[in-house]
């Protein structure tokens, strides 16, 4: 207890680095295991603010374990708010077929099927349903839908329009494994869908996308660098430019 009394205030700035991370990481997955739950989250990190600034501001020891708690809660409230989905959230309509439509957020991925099929994944956003009164949903979505291997895919900013059968992501749980429900709702992804009936409807986007532009971009790139260096070296010098 005396050697952490006579600790310099601002020592150790990477221990304590790691600390923030650590209780961060602890404050999320607190939020996964509903192990705490306040009525008035914002209430508490605005009291736990004002008292770390003061801490702060009189140089008191006890100044990080205010900020650590701060954290915590942040931690906790931003992993509540990713894991347990609101009301209006797309997981209201797991197990049932609904109308749907929703805006392409990523570049499709596809997998060749037999019979000149292509297998494709999107991940929608800006989800509602498409009834006589359209209501907006909150959180992405996997979709999951097969056709023509030469018939044009949906790109970013493009609008799909399908009936899908609505499932929560499943994960196995094994040891060493990816949580794939956890990652996805980390994400902002609660559900997948695969199609019912009639393939989507695809509604081009007419307008600039700057998130469409930035991936055609590094596609050029990528491509550029494929013709003139070798396969791994091209890659190599695509990640360090890109990631």
């Amino acid at each position: 207890m005396n050697k952490l009394f006579s600790l310099n205030y601002g020592q150790y700035p990477l221990v304590f680095l790691n600390l923030l991370i650590m209780v961060y990481a602890m404050g999320v997955y607190s939020a996964k295991l509903q192990l705490w739950h306040c009525g008035h989250p914002f209430l508490y990190v605005a009291v736990t603010i004002v008292i770390a600034l003061i801490s702060a501001f009189k140089k008191s020891l006890f100044t990080g374990l205010w900020v650590l708690l701060l954290i915590a809660l942040l931690g906790n409230i931003l992993g509540g708010l990713a894991l347990n989905p609101s009301p209006y959230n797309i997981a209201k309509y797991y197990q049932q077929e609904v109308p749907l439509t929703g805006t392409i957020a990523q570049e499709p991925r596809t997998k060749p099927l037999p019979q000149n099929k292509v297998q494709i994944t999107y991940v929608l956003t800006k989800l509602q349903t498409a009834k006589d009164k359209p209501q907006a949903l909150q959180g992405d979505m996997y979709l999951y839908c097969q056709q023509p291997a030469d018939k044009p895919l949906g790109n970013i900013g493009d609008t799909l329009t399908f009936t899908g059968k609505i499932s929560p992501i499943i994960s196995l749980h094994n040891p060493g494994l990816v949580d794939r429900q956890f990652q996805a709702k980390g994400k902002g992804i609660f559900a997948q869908a695969k199609v019912v009936g009639e393939e989507p409807k695809l509604s081009l986007e007419s307008k600039f996308n700057l998130q469409r532009w930035g991936y055609d971009f590094r596609q050029k790139i990528i491509t550029g660098f494929l013709h003139i260096l070798p396969k791994d070296n091209a890659y190599m010098l695509y990640a360090m430019l890109f990631g």
